[in-house]
């Protein structure tokens, strides 16, 4: 089943109809007018990418069920929650299943939505498998980069109706996203086969980690305490991340503080803070290369973050 559809109104009601579309129980207040809202879904069964406009004060209230949603903000001052926790939007996130809500002024939005059965499947599970989210937010500065490229090219690929209607070349675009979505957010399933593409799960040691270091990003921690914070060694705990996430602990880690960096320097003014103050902040001593890495993920230069 082939999906492209647009549609553009000033009037609430049919702006919520026409989310209900694409997310379940959607919701959608707007107290100013005039209202304009642009929404355009194209892809198949299996994955659509839905992209939204909206140029008023807003809050959007949704039900994430049955499809991985990983959205990227385009523009605007988007600010979002999943299951009552803030969502990083300054790189690619994923909205977990539950009730997700959100609010701005005005914001440019792509929702990647992956069919959970159809990514399942794919990662080796079996029918009704589950999957779990390794990260909200991309593993690696890399992994979030190429993210972002595969879904320009997809868009690409489904804004042309010679493209998206053919069945090689679609399937194979949707293929490449759900491989993306798995090593980009350390995506397991819980009971996959065997010598599937996935078929670990991640281990309660490696939540504490994650969970120990996103609590303390700004402080001077090191694979020695996040290891004893997760109760095992440091080889241990290595191995467990390179297994389940493909990454090291130290490189997660880099990539919270990335993010929180960032954040800070899109809300920080030019007069009263420094791009150098606030690397250090978070961990970065080497400016240059904070600088490399931050551009690199975000297509901006610290600076200009900091500035705009």
């Amino acid at each position: 089943m082939l999906i492209d559809a647009g549609h553009q109104t000033d009037d609430i009601s049919e702006a919520e109809d026409a989310v209900n579309r694409v997310y379940r129980k959607a919701q959608l207040r707007s107290p100013q007018a005039p209202f304009l809202f642009r929404q355009r879904v194209v892809g198949d069964e299996r994955a659509t990418i839905a992209k939204f406009v909206v140029n008023a004060p807003s809050d959007f209230t949704v039900d994430i069920e049955g499809v991985l949603a990983v959205g990227m903000c385009a523009g605007g001052d988007y600010r979002a929650t999943t299951n009552g926790r803030p969502v990083d939007v300054a790189r690619p996130f994923v909205l977990e299943p539950g009730v997700a809500r959100s609010s701005s002024e005005y914001h440019r939005l792509a929702m990647v939505n992956l069919d959970a059965a159809a990514l399942a499947a794919y990662a080796g599970g079996e029918a009704g498998a589950a999957l779990r989210v390794g990260s909200p937010r991309p593993l690696t500065a890399d992994s979030g980069l190429h993210w972002k490229r595969l879904v320009a090219h997809t868009l690409d690929v489904f804004a042309s109706p010679e493209l998206l209607g053919s069945d090689l070349v679609r399937r194979a675009s949707v293929d490449l996203l759900f491989a993306s979505a798995i090593t980009t957010f350390g995506i397991t399933v819980a009971d996959a086969a065997p010598g599937s593409r996935e078929h670990s799960t991640r281990p309660s040691a490696v939540d504490r980690a994650m969970r120990y270091m996103d609590d303390n990003a700004a402080a001077a921690i090191g694979v020695q305490e996040i290891a004893e914070h997760a109760r095992m060694s440091v080889r241990g705990l290595q191995a467990a991340f390179r297994r389940t996430a493909g990454i090291t602990p130290l490189e997660y880690l880099r990539g919270v503080r990335l993010a929180e960096a960032h954040r800070e320097l899109l809300a920080s003014d030019p007069r009263d803070a420094t791009v150098t103050q606030i690397a250090q902040r978070w961990g970065f001593t080497n400016i240059s290369r904070f600088s490399s890495l931050h551009t690199r993920t975000y297509d901006e230069s610290p600076r200009e973050a900091l500035t705009r």
